[in-house]
């Protein structure tokens, strides 16, 4: 499931310090992050030490002026949210912009306001907060390549020897995860053929 957990303009840490962020700066923490390298916690407010993890971020991305997190939390702490005991969210960034922890919040405000709040489907898995826009004059088969784009470019690693950026996935295997992820576009361009 997708989360927002972050977004442009600018933002006043707890501690004072402003900060502003740009979709280039979405980009890098996106393509930063590599679950296989640094599985970062989803936690309880923003632990100083050790903490029990609630979850696991498995991938970024940016989608326009929003970063999203996909969770994988466990099933406890999915009857917190559900009960609004932590509705809010904030993300920790190491120095070099790779994310640290996605912290949920109680009483505590997070810095970045006006995340969408998460909102839960029957059997308590939680929808995507954010719909694809079927009104915006493009085609489904452009929308659907846009969000393949999006995928492509969250996807990136360097390689060292070239001093390039590199695609890690295929098109075809960003294709079916675009196809997975929005069935409803996905099924709207099937409709145009």
């Amino acid at each position: 499931m997708w989360v927002e957990v972050f977004k442009t303009g600018t933002h006043t840490a707890s501690n004072g310090t402003t900060v502003s962020v740009s979709e280039n700066d979405l980009d890098e923490i996106a393509s930063r992050y590599d679950a296989s390298e640094h599985e970062a916690p989803v936690v309880i407010g923003h632990p100083k030490e050790n903490a029990p993890a609630y979850g696991w971020v498995q991938a970024l991305k940016r989608n326009g002026s929003t970063l999203l997190a996909k969770l994988n939390l466990v099933p406890e702490f999915v009857e917190m949210v559900k009960k609004g005991l932590y509705k809010k969210r904030s993300i920790s960034l190491y120095a070099d912009k790779t994310l640290r922890h996605v912290g949920f919040l109680g009483a505590m405000p997070p810095a970045v306001k006006g995340l969408a709040d998460i909102k839960f489907q029957e059997e308590g898995k939680m929808a995507i907060n954010f719909s694809t826009d079927f009104n915006s004059g493009k085609s489904a088969g452009e929308q659907l390549e846009e969000k393949v784009q999006e995928i492509l470019a969250g996807k990136m690693c360097m390689n060292f020897s070239t001093g390039k950026m590199e695609r890690v996935l295929t098109y075809q295997e960003a294709l079916s995860a675009a196809c997975k992820e929005f069935p409803e576009l996905a099924e709207a361009y099937l409709a145009e053929l």
